[in-house]
């Protein structure tokens, strides 16, 4: 796959998205003398592509009866892992996020490079500037002849933020009973969309909204704060 992309660029994703079609045109034209639908979608295929190894491999003869639920197999596979749905958004930051290393550091990353590259990004690696642009962008397979040297040092420091920190949203100690009271709908712990049953009153949380006063004068008002709790026996008795 990645000899085609380096010869025929976006064209590779061609071959590569049609797999499926031409295992089932190749098996109609060999098992069943049928070459309708195998010619129809390979009529304006590019050269290039015709030419190419991975398009030999998709449409190469089909023996037998057993040889073809063996390629059907692999098409199988190819829809569950070879065509993944893309987070469009997710992935576009993400290499915005990692192919930014000149502008992000100000000089390019330590590397090993042979006298065989693109003269142009050779005179940019040596005079440390960025001589990408709009109207003259590099192709990738100029970097073919350049490896990436040690440029970062692993922290083997283990990080305790995340250990002291206490993330969790959790109501505080006084309304855990609440959790398994049936009078209370939500608790204190819910920031957002706190509901109270108060003698068929009915109160929405964009009339609450986020103050924490407002909150407390409700729950006060309620009939889940009217009966004090006695002992932890006369609790587990009302339950």
């Amino acid at each position: 796959m990645r000899e085609l992309m380096i010869q025929t660029g976006q064209q590779a994703h061609t071959a590569f998205k049609m797999w499926p079609s031409l295992v089932i045109g190749s098996i109609l034209r060999d098992l069943e003398d049928s070459e309708e639908f195998f010619n129809t979608i390979t009529a304006d295929l590019p050269i290039e592509i015709k030419m190419s190894s991975l398009f030999t491999y998709e449409t190469h003869r089909v023996l037998d009866p057993t040889q073809a639920m063996l390629y059907l197999e692999q098409i199988g596979l190819w829809k569950s892992m070879g065509h993944p749905v893309v987070d469009m958004d997710s992935t576009t930051s993400t290499w915005i996020k990692k192919g930014t290393f000149y502008k992000r550091h100000n000089k390019w990353p330590d590397l090993t490079y042979s006298d065989h590259m693109n003269p142009h990004i050779l005179e940019c690696i040596l005079e440390n500037k960025w001589g990408d642009t709009t109207s003259l962008k590099w192709n990738p397979i100029d970097f073919q002849h350049i490896q990436l040297e040690k440029n970062f040092e692993f922290n083997y420091q283990i990080d305790t933020i995340d250990i002291i920190s206490d993330k969790a949203i959790i109501p505080s100690a006084s309304e855990w009973i609440y959790e398994y009271d049936t009078k209370a709908l939500k608790t204190r712990s819910l920031a957002r969309g706190i509901q109270v049953c108060d003698k068929n009153k009915h109160i929405e949380h964009d009339k609450i909204g986020d103050n924490e006063s407002v909150v407390d004068d409700l729950l006060q008002e309620s009939d889940i704060l009217e009966e004090p709790l006695r002992s932890d026996s006369n609790v587990k008795d009302q339950w």
